[in-house]
């Protein structure tokens, strides 16, 4: 599943974009608006889960980014290539 896709923007969109489409989502999906409707419901979780993995990739590669500056290169790309498989 593309996680981008599923809020309904680009990779490289600023963290601005992405959580104001996140925003608009979650209240639109938010379980106290949508009535009993479990499709709506299911559908809030699963944006829940993509805004946590976006977050959380972006951290990873911001930490991986600042210990290349100081050296740490092939342990970096050690860790991300293990994550990645």
């Amino acid at each position: 599943m593309n996680h981008y896709k599923r809020l309904g923007v680009e990779l490289y969109d600023t963290e601005s974009t992405i959580r104001t489409k996140y925003y608009r989502l979650a209240k639109q999906y938010h379980p106290d608006k949508c009535n009993g409707d479990k499709h709506k419901c299911e559908e809030f979780k699963l944006i829940s889960e993509v805004i946590f993995f976006i977050i959380i990739s972006n951290l990873i590669y911001a930490i991986a980014g600042f210990f290349t500056l100081f050296g740490f290169r092939s342990k970096v790309e050690r860790i991300l290539y293990r994550r990645s498989r």
